[in-house]
């Protein structure tokens, strides 16, 4: 008898085990690329040229895709990421955008 209840109480306690896995990675996948967002934004705002940004994300994250936007006094950077792994399963594309003002002296 109390086996049975032990078998039926450990069902939801492994998929609140996996959900909190899968919450966790996704938290993990998306700090890193708000990082990466405000990373080259930072760099844009310092005049860095665009094809060296993008080669620099897709070295941190290679299956990401990076957008930068220069507005008027501001630069727009935009990064997307895919995850793998288990998470590739829940079909979620994480993004992170970062607006940083010019430095004195930028080209616009």
């Amino acid at each position: 008898m109390v086996t049975s209840e032990i078998a039926i109480g450990l069902i939801p306690i492994s998929f609140v085990t996996i959900l909190i896995f899968f919450i966790t990675s996704a938290m993990g996948i998306y700090l890193e690329v708000q990082d990466l967002s405000r990373t080259l934004a930072r760099e844009a705002s310092m005049g860095e040229n665009s094809s060296e940004l993008t080669l620099m994300a897709h070295e941190i994250l290679p299956d990401s895709s990076v957008r930068i936007e220069q507005l008027g006094e501001s630069v727009s950077v935009t990064v997307k990421a895919e995850p793998s792994g288990p998470l590739a399963l829940l079909d979620l594309t994480l993004a992170a955008t970062t607006v940083a003002a010019l430095e004195p002296g930028v080209a616009r």
